[in-house]
């Protein structure tokens, strides 16, 4: 769907390529509009079901290294693995 997608992006563009690459994104929901807030809450509502996308702590997200796989994948399978089922 359109929401899910519009997640996806969020996450992807959140996650810094850098030295420093973090594959867990914040999305601070006080600076979402209405409706990107509306996005945020089906979009994960529909990733979560397809074990895409994982809340790791309030407003922090990740995608599923094996869907996404980063340079560092170990260190983001770990985070993943930790988190454990998705966090509703």
């Amino acid at each position: 769907t359109k929401a899910a997608q519009w997640l996806i992006l969020q996450i992807k563009s959140g996650i810094t390529y850098d030295n420093n690459y973090n594959p867990v994104v914040r999305i601070d929901r006080q600076t979402l509009t209405s409706t990107e807030q509306q996005y945020l809450v089906k979009g994960y509502a529909e990733l979560v079901d397809k074990d895409l996308v994982r809340r790791v702590k309030r407003s922090h997200y990740m995608i599923n290294p094996n869907a996404l796989i980063p340079p560092n994948y170990e260190e983001a399978i770990k985070v993943w693995n930790e988190v454990g089922v998705a966090n509703p």
